[in-house]
């Protein structure tokens, strides 16, 4: 759940990506999710649960403008072009 995700401890670079997102191993975008940092991690998990930006904005307690611009920061950083296709690369 997204509670579950905001609870749960944040890790660092590479050392939880395997971990937190198995298809990514051995995949080329592996170093694009490591290269991101806490906030776009739990942004990134939130958004992979199904979570609106309006919901992630009151589970952060981010502005949805700030998690607009989060999600535009984690599709560029990992080379996709929709949510969809960023859903697909997981699961």
């Amino acid at each position: 759940t997204a509670l579950g995700s905001l609870l749960r401890p944040t890790v660092s670079a590479a050392s939880g990506i395997a971990e937190r997102f198995p298809k990514l191993a051995g995949s080329s975008h592996y170093d694009r999710v490591a290269e991101l940092g806490p906030r776009h991690l739990q942004i990134l998990e939130l958004i992979l649960e199904g979570c609106s930006n309006q919901e992630i904005s009151k589970a952060t307690e981010l502005s949805l403008g700030t998690v607009k611009n989060y999600v535009s920061a984690i599709l560029l950083a990992l080379d996709v072009q929709s949510r969809s296709h960023l859903i697909s690369l997981f699961h």
